[in-house]
């Protein structure tokens, strides 16, 4: 099967930018749900036919997929400067909240104007792995205006003061009305001997927390996959499942989408 809808590489305030739209975008002059997804195209640009493939059964509602690469992942993608692990290692930036502001301030409007995309909350996701997990965690908690689904495949949630953010968000987190997918692999942890050997337990204790604040299955749903290690491989074949699950039809999102998509 043949890819049906296109990618297109763009460019905003010096980022890449790569676009993915789906078939009818342009046909029926609707708006679209918009999934911003760290890290560039790697995690969707082998998966758009099995997405597709959703799309035509009706499990999944056709989507706009944007791809930011980073220009400096170890600091956009984190929270709050923190040492590295490891001394040969730089040093964690911290600029997540700037970061999030381009994506909210600039991108969104962007998508919005030239891209079919929605913008509200409800149609709104973001979605990554590792450092790019633990960003979209951190942009859902401070930006719960914007973004309404959360996806997290293997989030780095060892970076230093993350648990205890959690463990003080987890009850605001219940109230949000979002929607969180999380994924981790069994073996994440083997062959580290810094705190990421705590990959799988971490992702558990978080899964915990927001299930033990009230939110329930339809809102929270934590994969883990057995004997997957922490990679780019495994990312990727994750990524479908944690896209249907987030805007298709478990999270009943099918039959909000049909009261509540418009004309562009």
């Amino acid at each position: 099967m043949l890819m049906k809808g296109s990618l297109i590489k763009d460019q905003l305030d010096n980022r890449e930018v790569t676009i993915y739209i789906p078939p009818s975008c342009g046909a029926c002059n609707l708006t679209f749900p918009l999934l911003l997804v760290q890290d560039g195209d790697y995690l969707f640009s082998s998966n758009t036919e099995l997405l597709e493939c959703s799309f035509a059964q009706g499990s999944l509602p056709e989507m706009i997929i944007a791809g930011v690469k980073p220009v400096n992942r170890l600091n956009e993608y984190t929270p709050w400067p923190a040492p590295a692990l490891v001394p040969e290692r730089p040093d964690f930036g911290g600029e997540g909240s700037e970061y999030i502001r381009f994506l909210t301030e600039r991108l969104l409007p962007y998508l919005m104007s030239n891209y079919y995309a929605d913008g509200r909350r409800e149609m709104t996701g973001i979605i990554g792995a590792s450092l790019g997990g633990l960003l979209s965690y951190y942009a859902g908690a401070i930006r719960p205006d914007v973004f309404g689904r959360i996806g997290m495949l293997s989030a780095s949630l060892w970076y230093r003061g993350m648990m205890d953010f959690m463990r003080e968000d987890a009850p605001e987190a219940a109230g949000r009305d979002q929607r969180i997918y999380m994924s981790v692999g069994t073996r994440e942890g083997e062959g580290k001997e810094t705190i990421q050997k705590d990959m799988p337990v971490l992702n558990r204790e978080a899964f915990d927390l927001l299930a033990k604040s009230g939110l329930g299955h339809d809102r929270l749903r934590l994969e883990v996959v057995e004997g997957a290690f922490h990679e780019h491989s495994s990312f990727v074949r994750r990524f479908p499942e944690a896209v249907e699950w987030l805007f298709g039809r478990p999270a009943g999102f099918l039959e909000e989408a049909a009261a509540t998509w418009k004309e562009k």
